[in-house]
């Protein structure tokens, strides 16, 4: 009997420190991925920031509960821009193996990509135009062989604001793949950074 209780001590501890490890590997990687950010705001002369950001496009990204975690902010060629990662909350349903249901919140990742193009006053492509024959201002030939190769990202213009949204958490690695996304839309839209 005792062999049993020590080894069922054993068995918990081993779960413990499991449990502690994979937590404590995955703060050092959170923490690595930010100071990834950091560096690479202060080699490229760009400002950063974290915490619970507020941003002026926040709301156009369209999640409820959505917290910008962190902001890198600079230029893109001659076009003020910036990087954020943010997390909102969703909620599952989990059915288990006797039926049982229960609710669990899950955070979700993503990363919002803005440039701010040059607006044009007067221009007949805007969120409130009602003439959709405008549109041709910004809506390029280029710009749409891309869309129809199904190379740009979803994105979204707003008075002069190019955004895209992907749904991944913003790391060091996909910085410059990120600012060539962006350089690139601009370009396709008339604003070459």
């Amino acid at each position: 009997m005792a062999g049993l209780v020590i080894l069922g001590v054993l068995l918990v501890a081993a779960v413990t420190l499991v449990a502690v490890g994979a937590s404590r590997e995955k703060r050092v990687d959170e923490d690595e991925r930010v100071r990834g950010l950091r560096t690479w705001a202060a080699e490229h002369r760009w400002s950063f920031a974290e915490g619970d950001l507020g941003v002026p496009w926040r709301a156009r990204v369209g999640r409820d509960g959505l917290r910008v975690r962190e902001l890198l902010t600079g230029q893109v060629g001659s076009l003020p821009a910036s990087l954020g990662h943010g997390t909102y909350p969703t909620r599952r349903v989990i059915t288990d193996a006797e039926g049982r249901k229960r609710t669990e919140t899950v955070t979700n990742h993503l990363t919002v990509l803005v440039v701010h193009l040059d607006e044009r006053p007067g221009a007949p492509l805007q969120a409130e135009s009602d003439l959709p024959d405008a549109t041709r201002d910004r809506l390029s030939s280029d710009l749409i062989r891309a869309h129809l190769d199904d190379e740009p990202p979803l994105w979204s213009l707003r008075r002069g604001e190019l955004m895209v949204v992907r749904y991944s958490p913003l790391h060091p690695s996909d910085l410059d793949e990120h600012l060539g996304t962006i350089r690139r839309l601009a370009g396709l839209l008339g604003d070459p950074p």
